[in-house]
């Protein structure tokens, strides 16, 4: 068995990125993580700093139509997209590589992903669902918000080498090539949305059960996370291996997420430690200088086509008020 992992983020995000791998390397001091940057290297990253982790720049992955892509899809989108691309990338230059892995650079460490290998015994692609209880309503977020976003977080997912997941790999890749924009509106959230239909259309996936993988301000209230013997546990029955701390900055600590507004720190003790460890660390891998990174990938223009396209929206309509008008 062959294993890499990987990431994708803009420069903005390489502190996070730098803390995830890290702590993904302590507790797998045998598995590879290579970081997919959307952005460009410049003099200011040192990539020594991220050893033994490998940088790897999106536009050197052989993207057919890159630039045109630039054109499209603004620095987010991008990301998005190069999840799929990354992913296919890394699976056809390691022609022996068995099983990869996905993390966002926001995730963060506490076990070994053994726990994610059984998973691949039996199946071919994991994806893991934002809950499996109902949220009740008042507070953020919602169900009604997951029908928006999607039932599944594209933070994590896990492949094992097959037939199936090398189909799942490409048609995700062509979906976002043309439907990976952010635009609630048109039935689209860049590559989240896309993963609604995998367990219809793919043989061999999971949703992963484990209460204890991507736990994140999302499924707060179906897991209870709590301290016993020095390891995390969640619901005293999983071990926690990883959390995903969306949403989180370390200029405001006490907040779990910009994203929601059910729960507060100071009403979990447990949790408020595994924040501040987090903030710290981030801080340590030099947060406030990676996040006032300008992308290179961002230019003005996607401004100026917003507003070009709204102008539109708003000539066509007030052609058509006129026509109605004039009947």
């Amino acid at each position: 068995m062959t294993q890499l992992a990987f990431t994708v983020c803009t420069n903005s995000h390489l502190a996070k990125a730098k803390s995830m791998a890290d702590s993904l390397r302590a507790f797998n001091p045998d598995l590879q993580l290579i970081i997919g940057v959307v952005d460009e290297l410049t003099s200011a990253i040192d990539s020594a700093f991220f050893a033994p982790h490998t940088l790897l720049e999106i536009k050197n992955i052989g993207i057919p139509d890159f630039e045109k892509l630039l054109k499209q899809y603004n620095p987010f989108e991008l990301s998005c997209l190069g999840k799929p691309c990354f992913a296919d990338f890394l699976l056809q230059t390691n022609p022996d590589l068995t099983h990869l892995y996905y993390f966002d650079a926001d995730v963060y460490f506490y076990d070994n992903i053994s726990s994610i290998e059984v998973l691949l015994d039996h199946h071919d692609i994991v994806i893991t669902a934002h809950s499996f209880v109902d949220l009740p309503n008042g507070g953020l977020p919602t169900m009604r918000g997951f029908l928006n976003s999607g039932l599944y977080n594209s933070g994590f997912f896990a492949l094992k080498r097959s037939t199936e997941s090398l189909k799942f790999v490409e048609w995700w890749k062509n979906r976002l090539r043309t439907e990976g924009y952010f635009n609630f509106a048109e039935g689209m959230f860049v590559d989240q949305l896309w993963l609604n239909f995998v367990p219809l259309l793919f043989k061999n996936v999971l949703i992963d059960p484990h209460l204890g993988h991507n736990v994140g301000y999302w499924n707060m209230h179906e897991r209870t996370i709590a301290q016993t013997n020095g390891q995390y546990v969640v619901n005293e029955t999983w071990p926690l291996v990883f959390f995903h701390f969306s949403g989180f900055s370390p200029s405001k600590p006490h907040q779990i997420s910009v994203h929601q507004d059910r729960y507060n720190l100071l009403d979990f003790p447990v949790l408020a430690g595994i924040f501040d460890a987090y903030g710290k660390s981030l801080l340590a891998n030099n947060h406030a200088h990676y996040q006032s990174m300008p992308n290179a990938y961002f230019k003005p223009r996607f401004i100026v086509q917003k507003l070009s396209g709204l102008r539109k929206k708003l000539l066509i309509a007030t052609r058509k008020l006129t026509r109605l008008l004039e009947s």
